[in-house]
């Protein structure tokens, strides 16, 4: 892949505008570097036996533009990934909704470039550029250290993310400490190893626009829930007969549950619900729904380990013949060593994989390494 040159020319705001509290001893610029490497062994069912090793590298460029003596309250990024291995799901698997959220071809790309702005001392953010929607929607905290990909995204909610990101403006707002609303328009054809102009520009250009409301809540212990929609443009063909639909869309709910003790180190329980639907005979994954629990600080020495348990179910359609739905079930226990070092054993029994294969028995092994500047 050729890399050229991208000139950014920052606008000038007024000088009113805030910088984020989280952002305040934010050095003028931060380089992370992760390493993300798995292997994963498909023991019975799907396509075929057979082992697997995929990696992924991220490098991630931030600058605080105030501190960068350029103008206040705004942020440059740029990330470059590179991925390198065969996919489990592809060569052995084949199971609709992608065990490992990593999976994918192999590539090597500039996946986000985007100019953000806060306003209102933070409680205002917009982004502007290349950039990856999962980041700010459809994220459901207690699931992030989940290994298969529904538990990151919904089957169900085709927002441009990895590992193709897209064109887009973005903003979310704080109405109150309690309360959050965020929107985004993003380019609905995009193509990771391109800068994004092709396809956003380009003939017959697609969209993606997605709304989310999320409120906190402080009822046995604390939580928040998660409301979105979302619509995305193109031409869909229906499944029963020759119509062709300009347009699909669909909504989601997320719901996070936080229980802790008062007690230093005592164990800290999370749990998540998920919902997303979409009309089924324009989208193959008419329903989605997913749930789990993961628990911290299981070993009192040592706190910053995890232990996660859920399952995800991929709803098809009825008017797909010869489907049935697919159900994955994942457990895994997260190992963090010295803050940069982490190692998870994962294991996944997918029930009807790909919707027409045996169910699936899949084990293996994550391991992780980040570097941050200081």
């Amino acid at each position: 892949m050729k890399v050229s040159v991208v000139l950014i020319i920052p606008f000038l705001f007024c000088a009113d505008m805030g910088v984020s509290e989280e952002n305040a001893d934010f050095p003028a610029m931060k380089i992370d570097h992760l390493y993300t490497g798995e292997e994963f062994t498909n023991l019975s069912g799907g396509i075929k036996k057979g082992h697997s090793h995929r990696s992924r590298l991220d490098l991630t460029i931030t600058i605080d533009t105030e501190k960068a003596g350029l103008w206040k309250g705004g942020e440059l990024q740029l990330c470059y990934e590179n991925g390198l291995g065969k996919g489990i799901t592809r060569e052995y698997v084949g199971d609709l909704q992608v065990l490992s959220n990593i999976d994918a071809h192999d590539f090597s790309q500039i996946s986000e470039y985007y100019i953000g702005q806060f306003f209102l001392e933070g409680r205002l953010h917009f982004k502007i550029g290349k950039q990856d929607a999962n980041n700010d929607f459809n994220v459901t905290e207690p699931a992030l250290d989940f290994i298969n990909s529904s538990f990151g995204l919904m089957p169900n909610v085709p927002l441009p993310t990895f590992p193709n990101p897209s064109l887009g403006i973005s903003g979310t707002c704080s109405l109150h400490e309690s309360m959050s609303l965020g929107a985004g328009l993003y380019d609905g054809k995009g193509k990771g190893g391109s800068w994004g102009f092709s396809t956003a520009f380009g003939p017959d250009p697609v969209s993606c626009a997605v709304v989310e409301y999320g409120i906190s809540h402080s009822f046995f212990g604390a939580g928040k829930v998660k409301l979105g929609t979302w619509r995305h443009s193109g031409k869909y063909s229906s499944f029963t007969d020759n119509k062709v639909r300009s347009t699909t869309y669909g909504g989601y709910l997320i719901l996070e549950h936080k229980m802790t003790g008062s007690i230093k180190n005592e164990h800290c329980l999370d749990s998540f619900f998920q919902y997303g639907f979409a009309p089924g005979e324009f989208n193959e994954v008419k329903n989605y729904l997913g749930f789990g629990l993961k628990i911290s600080r299981l070993i009192g020495f040592r706190p910053n380990d995890s232990f996660g348990i859920g399952m995800a179910r991929a709803g098809i359609g009825d008017v797909l013949c010869g489907m049935k739905c697919e159900t994955a079930c994942e457990m895994y226990y997260l190992g963090a060593f010295r803050k940069a070092i982490t190692i998870q054993p994962d294991i996944q029994y997918i029930i009807n994989t790909g919707g027409t294969n045996k169910d699936s028995l899949v084990g293996g092994i994550r391991f992780s390494l980040r570097i941050d500047s200081p």
